[in-house]
């Protein structure tokens, strides 16, 4: 069964300005709360897959200290909000296909 989150994501990467108004991974972050916000209270859909890539990124990239948001963690691992929106995709082809050529965990 597919994540609707995830089959979201794989649309919004390759235009995230035109569903989020900006190339921002807070942006990201508060789009896909609402989304899953969404999702959880008027359907059944199983969102256990992104919750799991979201487990990855906290284990690989830490909590940031007072539980800091995914988003928060990434922008200041790549030094910025834009480039934080690039390494969540990066991260996530690599979660969706861990055995790309080129790419590794």
């Amino acid at each position: 069964m597919s994540d609707p989150i995830l089959d979201m994501l794989e649309r919004l990467c390759e235009r995230p300005t035109m569903y989020i108004g900006q190339h921002s991974v807070e942006s990201l972050f508060l789009f896909l709360a609402g989304y899953k916000a969404s999702l959880r209270d008027h359907t059944d859909h199983n969102t256990s897959r992104y919750d799991a890539f979201l487990d990855s990124l906290y284990a690989k990239y830490g909590y940031g200290g007072g539980g800091h948001s995914w988003a928060r963690v990434l922008s200041e691992a790549a030094n910025g909000d834009a480039s934080g929106l690039d390494l969540f995709f990066a991260e996530l082809a690599m979660f969706r296909n861990p055995q790309a050529p080129g790419l590794s965990r």
